[in-house]
């Protein structure tokens, strides 16, 4: 069940080098991304790019920055507080935004997955019908669905 429509993806890359604004046009350059993240299919369609796993985004962003990898593909709400930070805005520039999508959970596609996904949209129903679903992600920024 899709929960929250969130913020879509952005490519980052340092000032002063190019400016992407597709996943198509990084064919060549080494990209960013962050283990256990789900991502446009464009990025494992796209022939010769080559991927360098980090476990967050800072991580992502020091690599870039000391130019370990060429960008970085991130969610535009995560890379819009990190440039409250006067040293990341002088240093990044963001592309336009794309692949926005809904916030959804998967389960494995096993009879506990099952379960606990039938739980799970249970707990979503109910959390929608106290209205405490409004108060969570009125505090995120996400737009809610329902």
């Amino acid at each position: 069940m899709p929960v929250a429509a969130t913020g879509g993806f952005v490519i980052v890359s340092r000032v002063g080098d190019t400016k992407y604004e597709r996943i198509e046009d990084l064919t060549g350059l080494t990209v960013g991304t962050i283990r256990g993240r789900f991502y446009p299919d464009a990025l494992a369609l796209t022939p010769n790019i080559k991927q360098e796993v980090a476990g967050t985004l800072k991580q992502n962003i020091s690599k870039l920055l000391s130019g370990r990898i060429d960008v970085t593909l991130e969610y535009l709400t995560d890379i819009q507080a990190l440039m409250t930070d006067l040293e990341y805005k002088e240093a990044l520039q963001v592309g336009k935004e794309f692949g926005n999508s809904n916030l959804a959970f998967r389960f494995k596609d096993t009879e506990q997955g099952e379960r606990l996904r039938i739980q799970f949209n249970h707990a979503i129903i109910e959390l929608i019908n106290d209205g405490s679903y409004t108060r969570i992600f009125s505090k995120t920024g996400l737009k809610t669905l329902y």
